[in-house]
């Protein structure tokens, strides 16, 4: 599970540090080359990424050194976001046409707050090469992985049971919400999981579904997972044909797409 979850928020990284925006942020900073050498380490780290899932297992080292990578990366996307929000701020201090005694309070915090930001980057180039040193003391190396074929994931039905690891927290407070039963004038209730792909959204709510509390209080089920293409009709009636399935007929109305759950 850490192996995925990693992998896909690596992705994300990937992402942002090859986009137009980062590339932007990097020449404005100065730190075209720092961006670089982190592309390049994260590449390395990803590539052995399936071999720690496996040694992990049996080595606390190993463990460590990807509770230490899942950190680093969190902070990684963390800095991006500073830079990007820095970058917004200058423009905006350039082009406002407050530019006397507004502006020179802003300026020491403005020096304050890159020179915060150069640290942060110094610090994390600084663990990003203590990981790959790591990398080769552990002896962790690339492994080649034959995965399944995906199918088209649509819409999926079924649900499997799963562990859940460090969402305890957050599970218990979804669960409260989903069992306080307060009183809803539009007769439905959305609880949202809210969060950039990879970092365990759905798994979370499979576990949330199978929850005895939740299996307990609801007597009406039903488990839709959507994809890419949003097709409201579509899924309304896949939900019809769960509910109509396991309530011999409770969810039966006059037209498939009011038959939402």
């Amino acid at each position: 599970m850490a192996e995925l979850v990693l992998s896909a928020f690596l992705g994300v990284l990937f992402e942002k540090l090859a986009s137009a925006a980062v590339r932007n942020i990097a020449r404005y900073n100065g730190i075209d080359a720092e961006i670089k050498k982190w592309q390049r380490w994260l590449n390395q780290i990803q590539d052995v990424l399936t071999d720690a899932s496996h040694k992990e297992l049996t080595s606390k080292s190993v463990k460590r050194w990807l509770n230490d990578l899942q950190h680093l990366a969190y902070d990684i996307d963390d800095v991006l976001d500073d830079l990007a929000t820095q970058v917004m701020h200058s423009e905006f201090t350039r082009e406002s046409e407050a530019i006397t005694n507004k502006v020179k309070k802003l300026i020491p915090s403005c020096c304050t707050q890159s020179t915060r930001t150069h640290e942060k980057l110094d610090s994390i180039t600084a663990k990003l090469q203590d990981l790959i040193e790591e990398k080769a003391t552990l002896g962790l190396s690339v492994k080649v992985e034959t995965r399944p074929q995906n199918t088209n994931r649509r819409l999926k039905t079924s649900i499997a049971h799963a562990s859940i690891v460090g969402r305890q927290v957050e599970k218990e407070a979804l669960v409260r919400m989903l069992l306080k039963g307060e009183p809803c004038d539009q007769n439905f209730t959305i609880v949202p999981i809210v969060g950039m792909g990879g970092i365990g959204k759905t798994h979370l709510a499979r576990h949330l579904y199978h929850e005895k509390q939740v299996q307990d209080y609801f007597q009406l089920k039903a488990w839709v997972s959507v994809s890419d293409e949003f097709d409201s009709f579509g899924i309304s009636q896949v939900i019809y044909q769960i509910c109509d399935r396991g309530t011999q007929g409770i969810c039966r109305f006059k037209s498939a797409s009011t038959r939402a759950y």
